[in-house]
C-alpha cells in the first residue's frame, strides 16, 4: 500500500486549499530541516489535478483529486506518527451570475489519517462559499468563507483574495490571511516575490493507536522565483522559514468548539505528545495555471 501511495504522489500532488480557486494541475515536494534538528525533520509530497465535468448555460461543475503525504522524522516518537496521508476530493460548482459577479460553492470530503486501518471515523469535510466581483477597470476580488469539520472540532476561515497591481511591475494578490503574495514582475516569463503560507490539518490515527488524532500547524515565510517552462506550465522554488510547525497528539474525545484561522476558542486540551520545529522549509512546484503571471 505504501508503494501504490508513493507512487501516486509523483503524478497527483498538492495540499488541499478551498480558499483558493484551485489550478488545473500542480505537483509539489517541501522539506523542512528544524534549527534544532536533534535528528528531526519533515517532508511533505503532494499534489492533484481538477477538471471541468459539465457546463450548463451560466453554471459549470469541476471535480478533481488531491493526494499529499506527510513523512514526519521526529525525535521521541512513541506514538508512530512518520507517515500520514490525505485523500481529498474538491467539487466545484461555478456559476456566473452577471458580466461582474461569479458565485463559487466547493465541497472536499478527505480521508486523512496513518493510512494502517481504512475507517468511515477518518473522514473530514471541507467547504466554502466564495463570490468574486470584476470591476470595470478588470481588477477581481472575492470574498467567502471555508467551513471545515476536522477531527480537532469546527473550523471557520473568512477570507479574502485578489489580484491588485501596486505598480507597472508590482503585484500583491493571492488569498488573505492564508497565503498573499507580493511578486515583482521581471518580465512574463520570470517573476520573484516573498509569500506567506498557513495551514491546518488534522489526522485520524488507527485502532491500534487509540483512534487519537494529530493536529498540525503550519506558517512560513518565503522568498521565491518562478519561471514559465512552455504554455502555462511554470516552475517555482521557494526557500524560507517555518516559524509555526506545531504536531500535537489528542485522544479522539478532545476537541474546540470552535477554530477560527488557526486560532482555538473553548475548550483546554492536553496533548500527548508536542513538537513545534521551526526551521527552514525549501520547496519545489510545478504547475499549470490559467493566468500568464501567477499568484
Amino acid at each position: 500500500m505504501k508503494c501504490i501511495l508513493l507512487l501516486l504522489s509523483l503524478f497527483i500532488i498538492v495540499k488541499t486549499n478551498v480558499h483558493a480557486q484551485p489550478k488545473p494541475l500542480e505537483l509539489s515536494i517541501n522539506y523542512i530541516h528544524p534549527r534544532n534538528s536533534d535528528g528531526a525533520s519533515f517532508l511533505n509530497v503532494g499534489g492533484g489535478f481538477i477538471l471541468p465535468i459539465h457546463r450548463f448555460q451560466q453554471k459549470m461543475l469541476v471535480a478533481g483529486i488531491n493526494y499529499a503525504y506527510y513523512g514526519n522524522n521526529l525525535p521521541s516518537d512513541s506514538i508512530s506518527i512518520k507517515n500520514l496521508h490525505k485523500i481529498a476530493v474538491p467539487i466545484l460548482m461555478l456559476w456566473k451570475l452577471n458580466n461582474n459577479y461569479k458565485l463559487s460553492i466547493i465541497f472536499a470530503p478527505s480521508l486523512s489519517s496513518d493510512y494502517l486501518r481504512f475507517s468511515v471515523n477518518n473522514f473530514c469535510f471541507n467547504s466554502a462559499v466564495r463570490i468574486a466581483h470584476t470591476s470595470s477597470t478588470g481588477l477581481t476580488n472575492s470574498f467567502g468563507i471555508g467551513m471545515s469539520k476536522q477531527f480537532y472540532g469546527f473550523q471557520v476561515s473568512p477570507f479574502y483574495q485578489a489580484v491588485i497591481p501596486l505598480g507597472p511591475r508590482l503585484i500583491l494578490s493571492g488569498v488573505l490571511p492564508f497565503k498573499p503574495n507580493l511578486t515583482w514582475v521581471i518580465n512574463k516569463d520570470n517573476q520573484i516575490g516573498t509569500s506567506i503560507m498557513a495551514s491546518t490539518s488534522s489526522f485520524r490515527l488507527s485502532e491500534s493507536k487509540g483512534e487519537r488524532y494529530v493536529d498540525t500547524k503550519q506558517a512560513e515565510l518565503g522568498f521565491f522565483y518562478q519561471k514559465k517552462i512552455v504554455g502555462n506550465i511554470f516552475v517555482r522554488g521557494t526557500i524560507g522559514y517555518s516559524f509555526l510547525n506545531s504536531i500535537k497528539v489528542f485522544e479522539k474525545d478532545q476537541v474546540v468548539p470552535l477554530r477560527i484561522f488557526l486560532y482555538d476558542f473553548g475548550n483546554t486540551r492536553h496533548a500527548l505528545a508536542s513538537w513545534n520545529e521551526r526551521g527552514v522549509g525549501v520547496q519545489l512546484q510545478v504547475f499549470y495555471s490559467l493566468d500568464s503571471v501567477i499568484q
